[in-house]
């Protein structure tokens, strides 16, 4: 008879000690390697140690160690950083080393145990040999982890160590790589009971108690985490609920410079049979799971037949959970999706996570070797907009650009811009955010000259060294910017004004009146000045936007606009600071509709037309493009209309100056003209309409 104790051992013990801090998912190369293990009758425990701190790592790991007394421990390595470039240059939060991480994590590993130890996969595949370098490990797998388990047995007795595919382990003191095989996602069903519990579990474990992104999505309100395997229903107050991945297809037939995903899965396209991609889902669902992410490249890779087969059998699924149905996700390229292909989508529960745009300049979208043009792009958006319009609930996508492309120009950012513009496209999306610079995990593939890599490790920048989190911004950029914050400064900006108008959320008026007015200047003028019958035209926008409490505000100080009155305006407290912004922008609407007329010269000197509501009905970048038409920086431009208006510099006219270039966030710089406006800066633009 076996004691208590033998029958804790078990085979393998699989760990990720890398999980992003703000986002931790639970692994799915836990999910994928147990399931192919218990097909092979192998026994597995699984041990993420996400927002555990370094200080209790030691114990965490003591317990799992000598509970289960693993003949075998593997690492997964699932990335190598956070992929935003922004975060490593700011000191307001932890940075992401999921190597150095790893690398603790094995250090106290070694103390417990002397049991043979591997490394694999997305991230370590990259930079296999150098990562286990650095980990002084002797055993890893690059790509597909299937050989780890069929060939368990060798690994653990260290026989025939040449013959398994994709491993890479030390002879004589230098590694060896074995010939890379590319494997179809599994045959069979990867959940089961104990599998749903520790992801459950993992979940509820990060949002009680971690410090993860997923914490802010806290609306007080309880819902139902899922079902365990004895079908006890979880409960949370929190709004945040598990998105279980589910493999559709591996590898990717493209060859986007930027792409790691043909290196680490080949370049041919297997698919999952959708028999056991619904039974998947189905099983999911009697756990009361309702959110899924289908792992692959894109589900549409030059061809629309496996997303419509897919979506089809979702709508079935979903037509069965009347009004408790579930959404999926999946990346998919801008193109060769027609509108009703969508429309098809979107009744099935999908929701769009599509990967960046590169450029809407075809010349750097060749040279990116994307496998699209800037026409499908367009497309891709119209029809997508006009879709969501027509399901109601469905809210216009994000807009993402991938503006720290190696290829980037002036003349390519201008022609993007100009065409986004020329496209109305700002107004079919719900915002826009960019990447801001190139991860570069091979010099050769990103063609970028290692000189201009920066690599960043726990202490900070280093010499680059690329399995640390290493990234490249075009070095004619960095060049006219002179630092990476500059950059990330200038790429914000054009996400935040060019390509939507996210700055009007950050609009601080009382910031501004402080900046550009006094108190008494501002009640001097008010007093000046008399109410206008236009005012209810001029106001009603910023008016209906407005609390009741604010407007009362403002009508009190209208009847009475003494210096006191105006004080708590310019300095609020903080309690009221949200109050007293609208306030704010309400009396510098009321100076805007009395002075108007005063001002209207100006805008008329500026090529400016105005609409009946005295507002300007054009897109801030093509104010911008009218003001860089006559000014080259917004000194010159402030400098040149005094001069020629004889503006008084305390007057109403120069501060609606102030407050056209703030409203529509008008920043001019001769390097800004020559990144956003290049077709204004040489004859040959090359810019259509």
């Amino acid at each position: 008879m076996q004691s208590k104790k033998s029958l804790k051992k078990i085979d393998l013990l699989l760990i990720n000690a890398s999980n992003f801090h703000y986002e931790p998912f639970y692994p799915y190369a836990f999910i994928m390697l147990s399931a192919r293990a218990k097909q092979q009758g192998l026994t597995v425990k699984r041990l993420d140690l996400s927002n555990i701190t370094e200080d209790k790592i030691g114990s965490w790991l003591d317990i799992y160690i000598n509970r289960y007394k693993p003949r075998m421990i593997g690492f997964t390595l699932r990335q190598t950083d956070a992929y935003s470039f922004p975060d490593y240059l700011s000191d307001t939060y932890e940075k992401y080393h999921p190597i150095e991480m790893l690398d603790v994590t094995l250090k106290k590993v070694r103390k417990l145990t002397n049991v043979p130890m591997a490394v694999g996969g997305f991230g370590f595949s990259l930079h296999a040999k150098e990562i286990l370098d650095y980990l002084k490990m002797d055993l890893g797998f690059r790509g597909c982890g299937e050989p780890f388990i069929d060939n368990f047995e060798d690994i653990v007795r260290g026989r025939a160590l040449s013959k398994i595919p994709n491993l890479i382990y030390k002879k004589n003191g230098q590694y060896v790589e074995n010939d890379r095989v590319y494997y179809a996602p599994f045959k069979e069903r990867e959940y089961d009971d104990e599998l749903i519990d520790e992801v459950i579990n993992h979940y509820g474990r990060i949002i009680t108690y971690g410090k993860a992104y997923l914490t802010l999505y806290n609306n007080s309100e309880p819902i139902s985490f899922g079902f365990d395997s004895r079908h006890k229903k979880i409960l949370n107050f929190l709004s945040q609920t598990p998105t279980i991945p589910i493999e559709v297809a591996r590898g990717c037939p493209f060859s986007c410079y930027f792409c790691s995903e043909p290196i680490v899965k080949g370049n041919t396209v297997r698919h999952r049979d959708l028999d056991i991609v619904e039974e998947e889902v189905k099983f999911c669902l009697t756990k009361d799971l309702r959110n899924f992410w289908f792992v692959c490249s894109e589900i549409n890779q030059g061809s629309n037949e496996f997303a419509l087969n897919l979506a089809e059998r979702m709508i079935k699924l979903n037509e069965k959970l009347g009004d408790n149905p579930f959404t999926w996700r999946s990346y998919q390229l801008p193109r060769w999706l027609s509108r009703n292909d969508l429309n098809l989508l979107y009744r099935s529960g999908f929701e769009t996570c599509w990967n960046d745009v590169v450029s809407l300049d075809d010349t750097q979208l060749k040279k990116a070797r994307a496998p699209y043009r800037a026409k499908h792009a367009i497309k891709f958006i119209n029809e997508d907009f006009a879709v969501r319009k027509k399901h109601n609930k469905l809210p216009p996508m994000l807009f993402s650009i991938f503006l720290g492309d190696v290829f980037l120009t002036p003349r390519s950012l201008s022609l993007t811009l100009k065409t986004f513009n020329n496209q109305k496209l700002a107004d079919k999306c719900s915002g826009a955010v960019g990447v801001y610079g190139t991860r570069v995990f091979d010099c050769e593939a990103n063609q970028v000259d290692l000189g201009e890599v920066v690599s960043f490790t726990s202490t900070g920048k280093e010499k680059t060294h690329l399995i640390h989190p290493s990234f490249h911004v075009p070095a004619d950029l960095y060049k006219d910017f002179e630092s990476f914050d500059a950059v990330v400064d200038f790429f914000d900006y054009i996400c935040n004004t060019l390509l939507s108008r996210n700055h009007m959320r950050e609009k601080d008026w009382t910031w501004f009146l402080a900046r550009n007015c006094t108190p008494r200047l501002l009640s001097k003028m008010l007093l000046e000045k008399p109410c206008h019958p236009r005012d209810k035209i001029f106001l009603k926008p910023t008016i209906d936007d407005a609390s009741k409490d604010a407007v009362k505000i403002f009508k009190d100080i209208l009847a009475q606009p003494s210096v006191n009155n105006l004080q708590d305006v310019f300095y609020p407290s903080m309690k009221d600071k949200h109050l007293y912004n609208t306030v704010a922008h309400l009396l510098i609407r009321s100076i805007y509709s009395r002075y108007f007329e005063k001002f209207k010269p100006v805008l008329q000197g500026l090529n400016i037309s105005t609409g009946s509501n005295g507002g300007l009905n054009i897109s801030e970048y093509e104010l911008l493009e009218i003001l860089y038409k006559q000014y080259n920086s917004t000194k010159e431009l402030s400098s040149a209309v005094t001069k020629q208006f004889k503006l008084k510099k305390n007057g109403p006219e120069l501060l609606l100056l102030h407050y056209l270039l703030y409203q529509f966030n008008s920043q001019m710089s001769v390097k800004h003209k020559k990144w956003l406006f290049n077709h204004l800066c040489s004859k040959e633009s090359g810019i259509a309409n």
